[in-house]
C-alpha cells in the first residue's frame, strides 16, 4: 500500500471515530435529556401524591370521631307544638349537619297535660306535696300555672321510666331534652368528650346538667364542675345527661314532687340522693327567653 493509500485510510478511520465519538455525545445528550424529563414527571408526580397526602390528612384531623356516642339515646319531651316541633326538627338537622360519622334520632316524649291534673287526688296518691297550695314556695303564685309545672315534672317522670324501659347494653346514657332547646354547633363533639372524660377520669355521677344557671362549684376535670346550689338556687332542666346505671335510683329519688322540676333535681342532690354534676360551660341554650310552662 502507498503512503497517500496509508493516510487516506488513517483519515477515514480517524473520521469514523470522531462520528462515533459525535454519535455518543448525541447519546449522552439525549439520555440526559430523557432522565430529566423523566424525573421532572416523577417530581409532579411526588408533589402531586404529597398534596394529596396533605389533603387528606388535614380531612382526617378535621372529621369527628366519636367514641361514645352511640352509646347514647336522646328524648324530647315536647306538648307537640307546631313551632317546637319545629325546633326539634331543626336542632336535629344542625346535629346531623354538623358532624360526618353519626346521624341522631330523637325520640318524643308527650308531655303530661298540666291543666287536667287533679292535684288532690296527686296529693292523696302520695305523689304530690300538700304544700302545693301554700303560697309562699318555688311554685307559680297562679294555681293554674302550678298545675302546669306539676305536668312539667311527671313528664320529666315520664322520661325516666322510658329510659328505664329502654335501658339495655347499648344504651348506657341518655340525654333528656325539653323542646325549647338549642344545641351548640360541636354539640355532640362536646358531649361525646364529657362521655368520655367522666370514663378516663372515673367520674362518677347520675346527671350532668348540660346548662345551668347558678353558682359554680369546684372544677373536676375540663368543662365538668361540681354543683353549688346550698346556699343559692339553681334552675335549668331542659338540657341533661343521664347514667343510665342510675335510672332506678333517680326514679325512686324523684317520685314525690315537692318542688320545680330543675329545683327538685338540684334539692335531691343537696340531700345526697342523687349526685349531679354541671358544666362550667353550658352546649345547650334555651330558644325562648322564658319557658310556656310557667304562662300558660
Amino acid at each position: 500500500m502507498t503512503k497517500k493509500a496509508e493516510n487516506q485510510k488513517e483519515k477515514i478511520i480517524r473520521k469514523g471515530k470522531q462520528e462515533k465519538i459525535k454519535n455518543n455525545k448525541i447519546c449522552i445528550i439525549y439520555n440526559y435529556l430523557y432522565i430529566m424529563e423523566i424525573n421532572k414527571y416523577k417530581s409532579i408526580a411526588f408533589i402531586t401524591i404529597f398534596f394529596i397526602f396533605i389533603i387528606f390528612f388535614y380531612m382526617l384531623i378535621e372529621k369527628e370521631f366519636f367514641t361514645n356516642i352511640e352509646t347514647v339515646n336522646f328524648y324530647v319531651i315536647t306538648m307537640g307544638n307546631e313551632d317546637r316541633l319545629q325546633n326539634i326538627k331543626n336542632q336535629i338537622e344542625k346535629m346531623n349537619n354538623n358532624n360526618d360519622t353519626y346521624k341522631v334520632n330523637i325520640d318524643k316524649i308527650d308531655a303530661v297535660v298540666g291543666k287536667n291534673l287533679d292535684l288532690d287526688q296527686l296529693i292523696k296518691d302520695g305523689i304530690l306535696t300538700p304544700k302545693i297550695y301554700d303560697k309562699e314556695n318555688s311554685f307559680n303564685p297562679k294555681l293554674e300555672n302550678r298545675k302546669n309545672e306539676i305536668g312539667c315534672c311527671l313528664s320529666h317522670y315520664k322520661t325516666y321510666e322510658t329510659i328505664a324501659n329502654n335501658n339495655s347494653k347499648n344504651s348506657k346514657y341518655s340525654v333528656v331534652f325539653e323542646d325549647d332547646f338549642d344545641v351548640c354547633d360541636k354539640f355532640l363533639y362536646e358531649l361525646d368528650k364529657i362521655i368520655t372524660d367522666t370514663i378516663n377520669e372515673k367520674i362518677d355521677f347520675d346527671i350532668i346538667m348540660l346548662a345551668i344557671i347558678g353558682n359554680s362549684g369546684e372544677k373536676i376535670y375540663s368543662n365538668i364542675e361540681k354543683i353549688n346550689c346550698e346556699n343559692s338556687p339553681c334552675y335549668y332542666a331542659h338540657a341533661y345527661l343521664i347514667n343510665n346505671k342510675s335510672i332506678d335510683k333517680i326514679l325512686d329519688a324523684m317520685k314525690y314532687i315537692d318542688n320545680i322540676a330543675d329545683v327538685q333535681i338540684f334539692q335531691k342532690h343537696n340531700e345526697g340522693k342523687i349526685k349531679v354534676l354541671r358544666l362550667e360551660s353550658s352546649i345547650v341554650n334555651q330558644n325562648s327567653t322564658y319557658t310556656t310552662i310557667r304562662n300558660n
